[in-house]
């Protein structure tokens, strides 16, 4: 709605603040007086100490208290203190409107050294309040103690073409640490009971933290206090719901009892405050004339009480639909300030808003309030009265003094300012007519009588409300991380390979003495190691002797043909090697060539096995330095046979025992040959094991370095049983050797060759073996 012009009436509504607006004269001793009804109220304590004793034995002690005070402000301080827990507190109360709002920040630290803070919101009315809170911790985390575990392995493998084994050392270090829970968040909720002075509080605080730490505690409070005593009374259960990967306790009940005590000040108000205020009543004249003195008596001045009531248009104060004085009216305000503090004032000084009927009953509230708080507040400002001395009112639109018409209506948005002083006044006697007699004076009246006025007082809530601080969650408590770490060392031992004793011929002449220096094609794989002759071994025909690392051979008279013996050699880690040293003794003519003596063999195999059979090991030559070859192989009727290299690969016939035989040809270099018979026993399988197979294998292998050869890798068991390798023969060709190392053969060559061939064999630990033959290439 438009605002018409008007002029300002500011110096005329000032005036009426200032002259008494209602003279009722009073007793010249008259004084007024408060005189309470009704109820008493709690309403707050200004400063308590409190002493709490929680489940477990734990006492808890508090002081708290009011820093300072206004109508409809306060600030408030906490401290508790629990053996070594412990914490503050500063809150700001404000009342706005109906609404008393708080606001506070709190600081809390456990018996540990945890700390957190936190920072909350809350709101108070007549019958209600909540609040909530954000909290954080500002406190790292604290070692709680540490682990370890150590385990060790062990590692082959080959680098630069020697095996070793690394020894694999791993600890892992396990450090647990507590910390206070990261973040939090709670609420509050409750109600006061006026007529039991009871306040019950419901509280949900959820905090949570690193490594699935969460924590939920529900709350409950009752507050009861001893009206017209210091005395009050306090229980509080929590309920600790906590989960998390390494806490471990996960429920607790929480139970304290508290008990306070107000210091100093007044923490209650009745229900209802009258103002006595005397009043002077009429008084019956003498029936008798006033004397001469009666009539010369001057005017006499006198004490009386005035009441000063008057309204303030909100145009003429206020901007439209606005709560904030205008500069004109803050002037004219501090001329009222100025005559209030030079008159004064009894009781309470009541400040009244009112509205026109225009809005909702919420808006019109709201704002007459904020008018009558807005000149209560700039009076307390000027010093015209203190803060406890007025009280602001916002009556909306439920007190109209004029019509709801367009003509009158704006007249009902108004403050009123009312209040009571004691002043002189001048009261004139005035003579009456002289009777002709003196008479009896008739009785008189009382010359003071008693009016009994409510005085307006602010609630009890909302006293209550500003001393009274929200609550939230003081426990700091604490969740478990964990951090591992894991370091690891490696110590490397090369392997020490055996030395290679390589086969020597010699050739010598009857009645000869011939030095061999044998060591001279036996190496070690193990750069640097060194070789030494240990023993030797006396040949059938001559005679030998050791000279260092050298063996003299001495050739017997009367003999031409083959010889041999053996000979060992050791290297400086202790491993040892047999070597074979074959001597041809001449005569003075050249032998002619003879045919090669090839000898019977027997072997015995599983049925359904294969076997390598070295044919070859038995038969001889006697031409010193003629090798043997096999030539050809027979079949026999029951299993089969092939040959491999220098060896005849036989595989048994399932599910057959007995025995069969067949033969093979062996021929020397100067194609001369002979045949022997092999008889082979094929065993029944009597415990249901089935023996293993084990399948030739073929290698690209380099005659520079050791190779690895995982032979098992095609090998099987029919009934599924673990493999393992039991024994191997040296490679026919002598490019080598050969050796076991767990589940795999190693091989050290002797120098560049062209191929070879070698046997293992294999067993499944319950009785079956199973061997097969390895061919070497080096491309």
């Amino acid at each position: 709605m438009p605002r018409k012009h008007r002029p300002s009436r500011l110096p005329l509504l000032l005036l009426s603040l200032i002259a008494p607006f209602c003279v009722q004269p009073a007793q010249a001793q008259g004084s007024v007086t408060l005189q309470p009804d009704g109820s008493l109220l709690y309403s707050g304590d200004a400063a308590r100490f409190s002493i709490g004793y929680s489940k477990g034995g734990k006492f808890q002690g508090e002081l708290s208290g009011v820093l300072h005070e206004q109508a409809n402000s306060a600030w408030l301080g906490e401290g508790w203190v629990a053996q070594s827990s412990g914490g503050l507190k500063l809150s700001y109360h404000q009342l706005q409107g109906a609404t008393v709002h708080k606001y506070f920040l709190a600081h809390d630290q456990n018996p540990t050294r945890d700390r957190k803070i936190t920072l909350g919101y809350g709101r108070e009315e007549s019958d209600w309040f909540g609040n909530l809170n954000l909290s954080r911790a500002i406190t790292g985390r604290r070692l709680m103690g540490t682990t370890s575990s150590t385990t060790t392995l062990d590692e082959t493998g080959v680098a630069d073409g020697r095996p070793y084994i690394d020894t694999i050392t791993r600890t892992q270090s396990t450090r647990f640490y507590e910390k206070a829970y990261d973040y939090g968040i709670g609420v509050r909720a409750g109600r006061t009971f006026d007529n039991r002075q009871v306040r019950i509080t419901a509280g949900y605080d959820y905090e949570w933290g690193r490594s699935n730490a969460h924590q939920h505690t529900v709350s409950l409070m009752a507050e009861k206090a001893f009206v017209g005593t210091p005395h009050s009374v306090a229980l509080q259960v929590d309920r600790v719901f906590k989960s998390g990967d390494l806490d471990t306790t996960r429920n607790e009940t929480r139970a304290m009892v508290v008990y306070r005590y107000a210091l100093g000040g007044n923490n209650s108000q009745p229900e209802r405050l009258f103002r006595v205020t005397p009043v002077a009543a009429p008084v019956t004249a003498p029936s008798a004339e006033p004397t001469a003195a009666q009539i010369q008596a001057p005017q006499e001045p006198v004490k009386q009480w005035v009441k000063t009531k008057a309204s303030m248009t909100a145009e003429a104060f206020f901007a439209f639909n606005s709560a904030r004085l205008t500069p004109s009216a803050k002037a004219e305000l501090d001329r009222v300030a100025q005559q209030l503090k030079t008159q004064g004032h009894e009781g309470n000084v009541l400040i009244i808003g009112h509205t026109c009927d225009l809005g909702s009953d919420a808006a019109n509230d709201k704002l007459s309030l904020q008018r009558a708080t807005a000149v209560r507040d700039y009076l307390v400002a000027a010093g015209a009265f203190g803060a406890t001395e007025s009280l602001a009112e916002g009556r909306g639109k439920r007190d109209p003094k004029y019509p709801a018409e367009p003509a009158t209506r704006e007249k009902n948005r108004r403050v009123e300012l009312e209040f009571y002083s004691f002043v002189d006044e001048e009261q004139k006697v005035q003579p009456t007519p002289a009777p002709a007699t003196t008479a009896v004076s008739a009785p008189q009246q009382p010359a003071v009588t008693y009016e009994r006025e409510l005085v307006d007082q602010p609630p009890a809530w909302v006293r209550q409300a500003l001393r009274t601080p929200a609550l939230h969650k003081r426990t700091v408590d604490v969740y478990r991380t964990k951090e591992e770490t894991q370091t690891e060392s490696r110590t490397r031992a090369w392997v020490n390979r055996a030395p290679t004793a390589a086969d020597d011929a010699y050739q010598v002449t009857q009645s000869s003495s011939t030095t061999f220096p044998i060591l001279a094609n036996d190496t070690d794989p193990d750069q640097g190691d060194t070789l030494t002759l240990v023993s030797v071994g006396q040949p059938a025909q001559g005679r030998v002797r050791m000279e260092g690392s050298q063996v003299v051979y001495i050739a017997p008279a009367n003999y031409v043909g083959k010889d041999s013996f053996t000979y060992s050699i050791r290297d400086q880690q202790g491993l040892t090697s047999t070597g074979q040293v074959a001597v041809t003794v001449a005569g003075t003519t050249t032998p002619t060539n003879r045919a090669p003596v090839a000898a019977d063999d027997s072997y015995q195999v599983a049925s359904g096995a294969s076997a390598a059979m070295p044919v070859l090991s038995n038969d001889t030559d006697p031409d010193e330095g003629d090798t043997l070859t096999l030539a050809s192989v027979t079949q026999p009727t029951k299993g089969s046979v092939r040959l491999e290299g220098q060896q005849l690969m036989y595989t048994a016939p399932s599910n057959y025992a007995g025995t069969e035989q067949f033969t093979y040809t062996v021929k020397d270099r100067q194609g001369l040959s002979t045949t022997a018979r092999v008889v082979v026993t094929v065993t029944a399988i009597t415990n249901n094991n089935h023996p293993p197979v084990a399948v030739a294998d073929t290698y690209w292998v380099s005659g520079l370095s050791p190779s690895i050869l995982t032979v098992l890798g095609n090998d099987s068991d029919p009934d599924g049983d673990a493999l393992s390798i039991v024994s191997v023969t040296q490679p026919a060709g002598q490019t080598g050797s050969v050796q076991i190392i767990g589940t795999q053969i190693l091989f050290t060559p002797k120098a560049p060759f062209p191929s070879d061939t070698f046997t293992y064999t294999i067993s499944d630990g319950k009785g079956g073996q199973s061997t097969a033959m390895v061919k070497l290439i080096d491309p």
